[in-house]
């Protein structure tokens, strides 16, 4: 069951739909996309395009706001956890694939989460385990790298 976070403000104050922007904003990229899609002569190429669109649709609707069966607004994403701030780090990422577009909405930039840069760039949290398992040694005296005190010289 999700929890609410605090209530919206009310349909009749100018606040209200703010938090929906980004989220319009990829839903109606995701549509300019799709329409593109359709004209491309090349079937592989039109089927993997719209393959691609349903699943950032699906993506996109799985952070959404949620609106109960009620109307309310419940200030926050659909999957993420409350506090994870509205809109979550998902919608506003995949709003940033259109980061040069000219109604890309101000609450869609800036820094995300930049301490997953370096996992994001491995390819995931594995990769970047196996990045890190091979980097070069650290020094005894590097605090993030020891494992204690008394480690063997001959290693583990």
């Amino acid at each position: 069951m999700l929890d609410r976070m605090p209530a919206a403000p009310p349909r009749d104050d100018p606040r209200w739909g703010w938090e929906f922007t980004v989220e319009n904003f990829v839903f109606a990229r995701l549509d300019d996309d799709r329409a593109a899609a359709d004209t491309l002569t090349d079937q592989a190429d039109r089927e993997h395009a719209h393959a691609r669109i349903a699943a950032l649709r699906h993506l996109a609707a799985l952070h959404s706001i949620y609106v109960g069966a009620d109307g309310e607004n419940w200030c926050r994403c659909f999957s993420c956890e409350p506090g994870s701030g509205v809109p979550c780090a998902t919608i506003r990422l995949l709003a940033q694939q259109w980061s040069q577009h000219p109604d890309l909405p101000d609450a869609a930039t800036g820094p995300v989460i930049s301490s997953l840069d370096d996992v994001a760039a491995a390819g995931g949290f594995a990769a970047h385990y196996q990045q890190q398992k091979h980097a070069a040694p650290r020094t005894p005296g590097d605090a993030a790298g020891s494992r204690s005190s008394t480690a063997s010289p001959g290693g583990d």
